[in-house]
């Protein structure tokens, strides 16, 4: 689930300008009589837990941590199972605040949900996603060119790959996870066959350049397959991205609602190599 709510961070963050721009007037909706809110976020399928940014359209990034709470329900299309989402108040840098939504209802693979939010005076946004089918998990083979190879089949839509270290600090024995993305870095074989290129050694030296006096105690890949309505961020231009309705799915609003599926494994590629390694401090 760590590496999931990582990806939730860096999806969130990616999106952070629809439904607003940096503390200047919201130009494009300044008649707001159709966006009402911004949503922002996805459903996992292999995630106990489901995290949604939802924000009231406004001029300005700043909310008041008083502002009214809507309701944000999320549903089951197929068997009609609605839930209630609750809320978390994050407050960010500059004391601004933002609301994550969050929901323990069980995601299953190719069904179709619902996400509703509705204020105290009617006003109301939603979005639909149907969640992709389950896949084996990716394997390594041999390397090429100095570079390992992750095959993953039976996906159609690549979503993300990430490689996570795990770190453990010697002095206070906290540990923090850094990743490292390569969806970049990967080759669609149709049908449905998805080849990554990961230098081994690249995590490693970015590692060893920002800490000293570290263990690395483990090595995870994290590979996440995308619904139908997956939009790749990648091939889209910013400028796009940042237009209420660029690649928006939300009807009376505005932002991104995604559905993925994701696997999280230990990366030992076909040499067995684990990549755990310590930074020893100069002396």
């Amino acid at each position: 689930m760590t590496s999931s709510f990582g990806f939730v961070a860096l999806f969130l963050c990616s999106l952070w300008v629809v439904g607003s721009s940096c503390e200047q007037p919201f130009e494009p909706v300044r008649e707001n009589e159709r966006h009402f809110f911004s949503i922002n976020g996805y459903l996992d399928v292999s995630a106990d837990t489901q995290w949604v940014r939802v924000m009231p359209v406004r001029e300005t990034i700043g909310l008041s941590p008083g502002l009214p709470v809507p309701v944000v329900a999320l549903e089951h299309l197929q068997s009609g199972q609605l839930g209630t989402m609750r809320d978390s108040l994050f407050r960010y840098a500059g004391n601004r605040y933002a609301y994550i939504f969050w929901s323990t209802m069980q995601i299953l693979p190719g069904e179709r949900y619902r996400i509703s939010v509705t204020d105290s005076a009617g006003r109301n946004s939603y979005a639909e996603v149907t969640l992709p089918q389950d896949f084996p998990v990716p394997q390594f083979s041999e390397p090429e060119f100095g570079a390992d190879i992750l095959t993953i089949r039976q996906v159609e839509r690549l979503a993300d790959v990430q490689v996570v270290y795990r770190i453990l600090y010697d002095e206070t024995g906290k540990t923090v996870e850094v990743s490292f993305p390569f969806l970049q870095q990967s080759v669609f074989i149709p049908p449905s066959t998805y080849r990554v290129s990961i230098n081994p050694d690249f995590g490693r030296s970015m590692i060893r350049e920002m800490y000293c006096g570290i263990t690395v105690t483990e090595r995870n890949v994290f590979v996440a397959s995308g619904g139908p309505e997956w939009v790749d961020f990648f091939s889209l231009d910013r400028h796009t991205i940042a237009l209420p309705e660029g690649v928006s799915n939300i009807e009376n609003g505005v932002g991104y609602f995604g559905g993925i599926l994701s696997k999280t494994f230990p990366y030992v590629n076909s040499e067995g190599d684990r990549g755990l390694f310590q930074v020893p401090c100069p002396s």
